[in-house]
């Protein structure tokens, strides 16, 4: 069979003029089905609002948003809640939608039909790629209600978008305030245990090393003084002591001196030792045991020789005055009062080195503590490198808490300030840009279009019913179809072909009837020789 790629453009134009009348009928009939069906169409609306995305009207620098979540994921967030069922339901009580709907769809298949109808669309801003603006549109048959139904979405997005950014910024400032509560009271637990290591190693802390450095050349400087002291009063006591041993020396030679001249008042007296002599003998046995250079050989010394000067002087008296004079009654008189003074000499002295003796021991003791002191000291310099090492640890984490406190409390601060714009709708937020409008032409259905669609589609059908009925008979359409150099003698009308006697009942096939059909032409054309 050959296709209408092969045909003659003659042929088809035969072919459909031939069934002009088939044609013009199916092109008729399929037109005004079209248009009626097309005019019968419910007509479909579509209103649409222009949501703004107004930025914070505060500069960021001065007060710092809490809620950071982009306008995309905001927006999406605040989408699946919109168009949530329960929602969607309520938009769909408050405006009576899809009436004829309702009877046949389940409310699933009724919330998936209305969601179907809503579209959002991103409009983008002029600088970066933060959405400027976004469209909120709806579909349906009544324009003023698709108008209201649209400024009703576009309310819903400006109500949930404050309210979920008031709710995130009030999240926020919960949630910092309770982790500042807990970090207050770790800093006040830390305070207390650094303040109560410095109370108990108080003295060892290493900002106390330079005070201890100096404590302790004070107490050395003190200790060396007090040896000093110390020395000084073991030599004024081992003084003292000797001066007490010389006094009761002279004492003792005093006391047997009276004991001799009141035997000798019973007795002839004797011949009397001059008081320079006794001393004399006093020295030599006192340089027995010390040097010449001693103290108190030299005050000895001295003492002989003030008694020889006195002897001296004694002995050059006029004889009168010597004469009037008692010896016994004068030597036992300078006896008796040289007597008292040594005796009160010694009970002085002995009284001195009683002192002496106290204020050694004090010495002592002011010595047995320097050194205790110094000791302790250099006990805690000892000390300092360990005591560094764990005030460091305590003092870490001390600053560590002390610097999340003060972090977390400016953020508190922040956190509040941007509570506060949102309550006051500073903040950034979406505004009603424009609002919906009630349609005045349908969305669709393009009648225009499907119109034309309608009466193109009945034309087609028509050409293509008309050219196959036309392919189906076995006839030539005219003398082009025949091959070139062909000579046409005359035309003759269809000629039938019968089947013969033998052959089959069956009817020719289309190209076969042809083909005989071509061969008959052929034949009654040839030219005569």
């Amino acid at each position: 069979m050959k296709n209408s790629l092969s045909t003659p453009p003659l042929s088809l134009i035969k072919m459909i003029w031939n069934r002009k009348w088939l044609l013009l009928s199916v092109w008729a009939i399929l037109s005004v089905s079209t248009v009626k069906v097309v005019y019968n169409l419910r007509p479909t609306y579509r209103a649409e609002a222009v949501v703004l995305v107004d930025s914070q009207k505060i500069p960021e620098r001065y007060v710092s948003s809490t809620v950071n979540t982009e306008v995309q994921d905001r927006l999406a967030t605040i989408s699946q809640q919109i168009l949530s069922f329960s929602r969607l339901q309520r938009v769909i009580d408050d405006f009576s939608l899809y009436p004829r709907e309702r009877k046949s769809l389940s409310p699933e298949e009724l919330i998936d039909t209305m969601r179907k109808d809503i579209n959002i669309k991103l409009e983008r801003g002029w600088t970066g790629n933060r959405p400027g603006a976004f469209r909120i549109a709806y579909s349906g048959e009544d324009p003023n209600t698709v108008a209201q139904v649209a400024n009703r979405l576009s309310v819903l997005f400006v109500d949930e978008n404050m309210r979920t950014r008031e709710v995130q910024a009030i999240g926020t400032e919960e949630f910092i305030t309770a982790q500042l509560g807990e970090a207050k009271r770790s800093l006040d637990h830390l305070e207390a245990k650094v303040s109560q290591y410095k109370l108990s190693h108080s003295g060892e802390l290493p900002e106390q090393q330079q005070s201890l450095i100096s404590t302790l050349a004070q107490l050395r400087s003190i200790l060396d003084a007090s040896r000093d002291n110390l020395n000084r009063a073991q030599d004024a006591k081992v003084t003292l002591e000797n001066n007490l041993s010389m006094t009761e020396i002279t004492l003792h030679a005093l006391e047997k001196s009276s004991a001799e001249r009141a035997q000798a008042e019973a007795a002839p007296p004797p011949r009397q030792k001059p008081e320079s002599e006794v001393l004399q003998e006093r020295y030599t046995n006192m340089l027995k045991r010390y040097s010449p250079n001693h103290p108190d050989a030299q005050a000895l010394r001295r003492a002989i020789e003030a008694a020889v000067e006195q002897e001296r002087s004694s002995a050059q008296q006029t004889p009168a005055k010597a004469a009037q004079i008692k010896p016994e009654a004068t030597g036992a008189s300078s006896n008796t009062l040289q007597l008292e003074q040594t005796r009160e000499h010694v009970r002085m002295l002995k009284s001195q080195i009683a002192q002496a003796e106290k204020e050694l021991l004090t010495r002592k003791a002011e010595q047995d503590k320097t050194l205790m002191d110094i000791s302790t000291s250099q006990d805690r310099l000892g000390r300092l490198p360990l005591r560094e090492q764990e005030m460091a640890q305590l003092l870490r984490d001390y600053e560590n808490s002390k610097s999340n406190y003060r972090m977390l409390l400016d953020k508190k601060l922040a956190a509040e300030m941007s509570t506060e714009l949102e309550r006051l709708h500073k903040s950034e937020r979406f505004t009603i840009l424009d609002p919906a409008r009630p349609p005045t032409k349908p969305m669709s259905p393009n009648r225009p279009l499907l119109y034309a669609a309608g009466c193109l589609l009945g034309l087609a059908l028509g050409v293509g019913l008309t050219l196959l009925l036309e392919s189906r008979k076995a006839v030539f359409l005219g003398e082009w179809e025949l091959p070139e150099g062909v000579m046409v003698l005359g035309r003759l009308p269809v000629v039938e072909i019968l089947p013969t006697a033998g052959s089959e009942s069956k009817k020719p096939g289309f190209w076969r009837r042809r083909r005989l059909r071509a061969e008959t032409w052929a034949t009654s054309a040839q030219p005569l020789q």
